[in-house]
């Protein structure tokens, strides 16, 4: 039987942007299997233990949510190291039936109660934060605490007047999205009335299929909608926020510039 293969089927989230978090939590995980004996070992590459982190939790935090149940972090964990060994000891294949089998069962029961064990891989003798004050996740997040993150980071963020977040020396709009399940940014322009209908959409069509972080709209009223979109189940590192913010802000005007120059104001 197949083990310890790679998740090819799902490359690993190009939102991971912060290395040392990732190299931490790795580590924190194979101490604890060291530990208690169970997977993952060295049989399991530390990109398949990221994967499987963020494919697991993100599957049972949406089917818990179709519920209106919660599943906080710890939880989250105990469900992850499960799968970690599924997927070193069965292989692919009996991982995803397995998921898929569980988040059929969540669907039409709950939680298993096996399941409701709460489990920290990060050792708070480290001197670590507790998880809600470096992750932002859809129980903590608002407009305020992404108003926070950003002055935080000195990235001056203002109000607008109808309460949104908006990076003022970029013209980006941050906001919660799809029931506080994604971190939407955005930016907005006008197309010149030069611009006819056939070629708005040429544009938009161009700047998504060549900038993997911009997705491009040309709405009705002559907007050019550029925006990118990040999932926060199972949480993100508020410095990966900020990276993910100091990428985006820089791509709209480089896309512009290649795909839409005289045609936008």
């Amino acid at each position: 039987m197949k083990t310890g293969a790679s998740l090819v089927s799902e490359p690993i989230s190009k939102y991971r942007s912060n290395p040392e978090f990732d190299a931490r939590l790795i580590r924190a995980i194979r101490e604890y299997a060291d530990k208690n004996g169970c997977a993952p070992t060295t049989k399991t590459a530390g990109a398949d233990i990221l994967q499987i982190q963020a494919k697991v939790s993100r599957a049972f935090f949406m089917a818990a949510r179709k519920r209106s149940d919660e599943i906080n972090f710890r939880i989250l964990n105990r469900i992850i190291l499960k799968f970690l060994n599924v997927w070193e000891n069965f292989g692919e294949s009996v991982f995803q039936e397995h998921l898929e089998f569980e988040l059929s069962y969540l669907a039409k029961n709950g939680l298993r109660t096996e399941y409701k064990h709460e489990l920290d891989f990060i050792n708070r003798d480290e001197g670590l934060p507790p998880v809600s004050e470096y992750l932002v996740s859809p129980s903590n997040l608002s407009s305020d605490l992404l108003f926070a993150v950003f002055d935080d980071a000195l990235m001056k963020p203002v109000w607008d007047k109808c309460g949104d977040v908006r990076l003022s020396e970029h013209g980006c709009y941050v906001m919660p999205a799809q029931d506080n399940e994604l971190i939407r940014f955005r930016v907005n322009t006008m197309f010149l009335d030069v611009a006819t209908q056939t070629k708005r959409l040429e544009c938009a069509n161009n700047i998504t299929m060549n900038y993997l972080m911009l997705r491009a709209v040309a709405l009705q009223d002559g907007t050019l909608r550029l925006e990118h979109d990040i999932c926060v189940a199972g949480g993100i590192t508020k410095e990966n926020l900020i990276a993910t913010a100091k990428r985006f802000v820089q791509a709209p005007m480089a896309a512009i510039k290649e795909f839409a120059s005289g045609l936008v104001i």
